[in-house]
Parts: structure tokens; sequence; C-alpha cells
């Protein structure tokens, strides 16, 4: 009966030795499985601002990708990948810009597009058509720009000419487009179409004004200047 109860007695000790060497290497074990070598956790941390300062850069934030990736690399000194990302910073700089640039060249264009065919319902074919020529060119792959161009200038050219009439409250040399055309009142017949520069002189004073003339129609400049009181 005593053997049984000393075995027992053995047994039980041990199990708790074991238990107690077992609860031992846990606990000197734990804190480095749980906790990576520096080495490892500066390469997480890099990695870490590499990716930050990548989407900060796609989003055009280049100063704060710079400062992300010089972080990087002074979590890992001389890394290649940061100090490529560094080294490609003032192309990728221009090459946004240029993006920007190009982005707000095209969204112009689709504006003046509007324009154009405001112009267009209004009768003003030659200034149409100027509109939609350089809207083409900008955007080749516009879907409407080259038929409304086409049509434009079929109606500036159907319509061919218009009319000037000018008037001054003084007399005034008149000059278009730089030839001199005559003396106040007087009307201007077969113009082409378009815009044209109207240039008068009175007592020693200039005035310059752009208009534009319309197809079987008659615009009218007007000019004013100061009288000069005789002696």
């Amino acid at each position: 009966m005593n053997r049984k109860h000393g075995g027992a007695n053995a047994v039980m000790r041990w199990l708790a030795a074991l238990a107690l060497a077992m609860a031992v290497a846990l606990a000197l074990a734990g804190p480095a499985l749980a906790e990576p070598e520096p080495g490892q956790a500066a390469q997480a941390q890099a990695l870490a601002l590499l990716d930050q300062g990548e989407l900060a850069a796609a989003g055009g934030h280049f100063d704060k990708a710079e400062q992300l990736w010089q972080e990087a690399l002074r979590a890992r000194p001389a890394w290649p990948v940061a100090q490529q990302r560094l080294a490609q910073l003032p192309a990728r700089r221009q090459g946004y810009a240029a993006q920007v640039a190009r982005i707000a060249r095209d969204q112009k264009a689709s504006l003046d597009f509007v324009e154009g065919v405001t112009l267009f319902n209004q009768g003003d074919y030659a200034g149409a058509a100027k509109i939609f020529q350089n809207v083409a060119e900008v955007l080749p792959g516009h879907p409407f720009a080259r038929q409304y161009l086409a049509d434009a200038q079929a109606q500036a050219q159907a319509i061919g000419y218009g009319s000037l009439t000018v008037e001054s409250n003084l007399p005034a040399k008149i000059s278009l487009d730089g030839r001199a055309v005559g003396v106040t009142p007087l009307t201007l017949d077969d113009l082409p179409v378009g815009e044209h520069v109207l240039t008068a002189e009175a007592n020693d004073a200039q005035a310059r004004q752009t208009v534009v003339i319309h197809g079987r129609s008659t615009s009218l400049a007007t000019f004013s200047f100061r009288e000069v009181e005789a002696r």
C-alpha cells in the first residue's frame, strides 16, 4: 500500500517538474517568437514607407512621396529600390505635369466644340469652322468635330460674302486689314465672311476694332472721336 502511494507521489512530482520546465521554456521563448529581429522590423517599415510614397506619387503629391522614400532609405540604408524611386522622381513630376496639361487641353477643346456649335447655329459659319478645325486637331477622335467642320466650311463657302457699314461722329480715314478703303461714312461690299481688322483715324487719333462679316448680311461698325475746338 505504501509502495503504491510512493509511486503515485513520484509520478505527480515528475509531472509537476515537467510542467514547470515547459512553462519556463515558453516564458523564455515567447518574446523571441513574438518580436521580429531588428533587421526584419526595419525592412518591413521601409517597405511600408515605399508603398505609401508610391500612393502619394500616383496622386501627384511628389513632395510627400519624396519625403516617404527618404524615410524608407533611412530605415534601410542603400536600398536600391528606394534609391531608384528617388532617381525617377523628376521625370515622374514632368510626366504628371504633361498629363495634367493634356487633360486640361482636351477639356478646353470639348468646351470649344460647344461654342462652335453655338456659332454654327447663329450663322457664323466662318467662326465655327475655325473652332472646329482646332478641335479636330486637338481631339482627332472627336465623333462630330470633322463633320461639323465640313458643314461649316461648306456653308461659309456657299454664303460667300457680306457687307460692312462704317460710321463715325467725325469724318475718319478707314483701313480694312491694313488697306485704305475710304472716309466715313461708307459701306464696303463683297467682303469675305469672317473676322477683319478695321482702323479709323481722325484728328490725329486712331482707333481699331475687329469686325465679323456674315454672309448675305451687312455688319455695322461705329467710331467716336473727341472733337477738337477751333481756336
